[in-house]
């Protein structure tokens, strides 16, 4: 009888210890997904950025709008070319999407979501200097309805955390050129516009390599 009570009890612990364990997991995973969906509902019109220097803004609970951000337009300089994808594929986030062009320099970005392309923006086909002079409003280059956008937020920056991480590029950008600064810095402390246009093929491979590691570009 003893006994019996002895395994009984010893029994009770590890069914209690193992709902405890299997509580605390679930709850988890419901924090890891319910964060980011928690900002897409609260936040649906700011822009995240993805890494890879592309945007997203959710236009509607199911249709995100996609661009090239600041950064990526200005390290190639005035854009003269973009290859854009065709309307109705799927991307998945991390795929190459569009492939920006200034004269022989270029410049492929990735996906900052995954979902079906519902909608390209043919205008910017038709001028490419709309990338330049309005990546966040006209320059915009597609549409997707996004999949599992809940668990790919969490890979995209916004709020303060971009606005740090936008800083920091800009930062290292200048580092990146400080031996040359004297022949590619305009008055104020910037670098002067095209400046991919003083580069050699080799230091463009190098620069592209160290901003935007994830594709290969020539």
């Amino acid at each position: 009888m003893v006994i019996l009570l002895v395994l009984l009890t010893f029994v009770f612990f590890i069914v209690i210890d193992a709902v405890i364990r299997a509580r605390r997991k679930a709850a988890q995973q419901t924090v890891a997904v319910a964060e980011p969906q928690s900002f897409l509902t609260e936040k649906p019109g700011e822009r995240l950025f993805h890494p890879g220097h592309c945007w997203v803004q959710l236009s509607q609970p199911k249709l995100a709008t996609v661009g090239v951000d600041n950064f990526a337009q200005h390290v190639i300089g005035r854009i003269n070319g973009i290859e854009l994808p065709d309307s109705t594929r799927t991307v998945r986030q991390g795929e190459p999407l569009v492939t920006l062009r200034r004269g022989k320099r270029l410049l492929t970005l990735v996906a900052p979501v995954s979902g079906r392309i519902t909608e390209v923006n043919q205008e910017v086909q038709r001028h490419p200097d709309l990338l330049n002079d309005s990546p966040y409003e006209n320059g915009w280059i597609v549409k997707i309805a996004p999949q599992n956008l809940a668990f790919e937020a969490r890979n995209l920056i916004h709020g303060i955390t971009a606005s740090l991480w936008r800083e920091a590029l800009n930062t290292q950008l200048m580092q990146w050129f400080t031996p040359r600064l004297g022949t590619l810095m305009q008055d104020g402390g910037h670098l002067i516009e095209n400046f991919s246009d003083q580069l050699s093929q080799e230091d463009w491979h190098k620069l592209a390599k160290e901003f935007f590691p994830d594709i290969a570009n020539d």
